[in-house]
């Protein structure tokens, strides 16, 4: 598996397992979710050259997330964490022969 990959699947568990849960339960200003979103912002922006223009998107999007939970609206921010691991799963999965098939013209089933 190559680092991109291996590394946008590490970030995606990051966010689905321990960051979503968290900014889902605990209030906005908690000293441990402005840790975790800390993380996050730092790992997008250490590993954002390895998804070439997905990269700075990531990481516009994980700091928008914050700025929206830190202004009260958790759902924003959530709603926004959702898609950027979303973008991180496809990006996981960028070279599969599934996705060549599909990037290169072909009909590819699921």
């Amino acid at each position: 598996m190559k680092r991109s990959h291996r590394t946008a699947w590490h970030i995606y568990l990051f966010i689905t397992a321990d960051l979503l849960p968290l900014a889902r339960n605990v209030p906005r200003r908690d000293p441990h979710l402005a840790a975790q979103f800390a993380a996050l912002n730092a790992n997008l922006r250490e590993n954002a050259p390895l998804w070439n223009v997905q990269g700075p998107r990531l990481l516009l999007i994980a700091r928008k997330a914050w700025l929206l939970h830190q202004g009260g609206d958790a759902t924003g921010a959530q709603a926004l964490l959702r898609i950027a691991a979303r973008w991180l799963f496809d990006l996981s999965r960028a070279n599969t022969p599934h996705r060549r098939r599909q990037h290169e013209g072909g009909m590819a089933s699921e």
